[in-house]
């Protein structure tokens, strides 16, 4: 079981938060399976990062987006299972 410790500016305010063994490994499954997701955009994006046309552009900004949304689910992911320990 990992304990996590989360503390504000006021010392006297600590929460610990335990996570158990499933909880961990499922969790890191799926950042590992996003993370997969991810590079494959890099890799999407290294394939036309030389271009330069109004519709290259839109891709690039497209894969952006995907990255983004990608790294926006791994930090939910982890956010709910502390907000879940939490309540």
């Amino acid at each position: 079981m990992k304990i996590f410790r989360r503390m504000n500016s006021h010392e006297s305010f600590k929460r610990e938060y335990r996570l158990d063994k499933d909880t961990v490994r499922n969790l890191n499954a799926a950042i590992e399976r996003e993370l997969g997701h991810l590079e494959g955009l890099r890799l999407e994006m290294g394939q036309i990062i030389s271009e330069d046309s109004p519709i290259s552009r839109r891709a690039k900004g497209s894969i952006l987006h995907d990255f983004y949304n990608g790294c926006e689910r791994i930090f939910k992911a982890i956010a709910n299972e502390f907000l879940e320990k939490a309540q």
